[in-house]
Formats: C-alpha cells, sequence, structure tokens
C-alpha cells in the first residue's frame, strides 16, 4: 500500500511515496514486575493497531531473544523488535548491561530501547542516555499517570520512521 505525500510550498511539487506497514509493530517488553507488564501490555495491545508483544521478565531472557540464543534458537515466532521497553533494576542481567549489548551488536544497535524506571537519579538518566537510550520513562505511582505515559510512548513510535521499517519496506 502506498500512500501520496504533498511536500510543503518551496519544497518543489514532487510526491514522495511511503510505503504503509503490512504488520503489527513488534516491543520487546523487558519487566520483571508482573503488574508493571501488564499495564504496559494493556496500553501496546489496545486495538486500532494492537502491537505484537514478547514479554520477558529477566535480563538474560532479553538477551537471549535478541540475540536468538538459548530456547530462542530455533523459535519460528522469534522476530525483531521495533521498540524495546527496558527496566533497568532486572534479575540476571541488569538492563544497563542488556542495552549496553544492544548498543554494541550491529545488528540491534539501531533498535530504539526505551529506559522504564522508578529511579529519578539523574546519574541513572544520564547513564542510560549515554550508553544509547532513545528516551528514559519514569514509572509513576498513579496507575494512570503510568498508563498517560505508556500511550505517550506508544503514539510517538507509532508515527516515527523506524529503522526496522526502513530494512522491510526497502
Amino acid at each position: 500500500m502506498e500512500a501520496n505525500i504533498h511536500l510543503p510550498n518551496g519544497m518543489g511539487e514532487e510526491k514522495m511515496k511511503m510505503k504503509k506497514r503490512d504488520r503489527p509493530l513488534r516491543l520487546l517488553l523487558v519487566e520483571d514486575n508482573p503488574d508493571d507488564a501488564q499495564i504496559a501490555q494493556m496500553v501496546f495491545r489496545k486495538e486500532p493497531d494492537p502491537w505484537e508483544i514478547v514479554w520477558v521478565s529477566d535480563g538474560q531472557e532479553a538477551l537471549d531473544f535478541l540475540f536468538k540464543r538459548g530456547k530462542y534458537a530455533d523459535a519460528e515466532d522469534t522476530w525483531t523488535p521495533d521498540l524495546v521497553l527496558l527496566n533497568i533494576m532486572l534479575p540476571k542481567v541488569r538492563g544497563y548491561e542488556v542495552l549496553e549489548q544492544m548498543k554494541q551488536d550491529p545488528g540491534l544497535s539501531l533498535i530504539p530501547v526505551v529506559m522504564w524506571s522508578i529511579s529519578r537519579s539523574s546519574k541513572s538518566i544520564k547513564r542510560s542516555y549515554r550508553l544509547g537510550a532513545s528516551a528514559y520513562l519514569l514509572k509513576f505511582a498513579s496507575l494512570r499517570e503510568m498508563k498517560e505515559g505508556l500511550e505517550t510512548v506508544r503514539r510517538f513510535w507509532e508515527h516515527v520512521q523506524l529503522p526496522t521499517w526502513v530494512e522491510e519496506l526497502g
């Protein structure tokens, strides 16, 4: 499917052709708190365009999924995510280490990663961005604020061109 986009005056009369996605966006949710994971899944699975989601509860499983190792090595339903929502304080391997390994791998380095944490520490925030995070989202105390933050993240990533789409659309 193609959409014609007319550029504003002064930018030429030519049309840019943009291909539409033919599959749902894909989220790797890395969160050890089942309640927080449920909230995120509810937000990202909302209609009209629900995302495909894989939820893992520790950093090691996130790395296994991303690098297609262990139980994900031969799984036919293993895909590359369009976005990773990554908690910092995780069992086995911390979120910082997952982020660092992703950004060092040429096949994963362009995938946007949103760090999702209760920490308001400037040290945590700065470290996340230094390691290559695309954004840092606070886990708010109220359910309403948490949903609003996640909905904002979802809407933003639905309206930008993602690296995974560039490869798929050519």
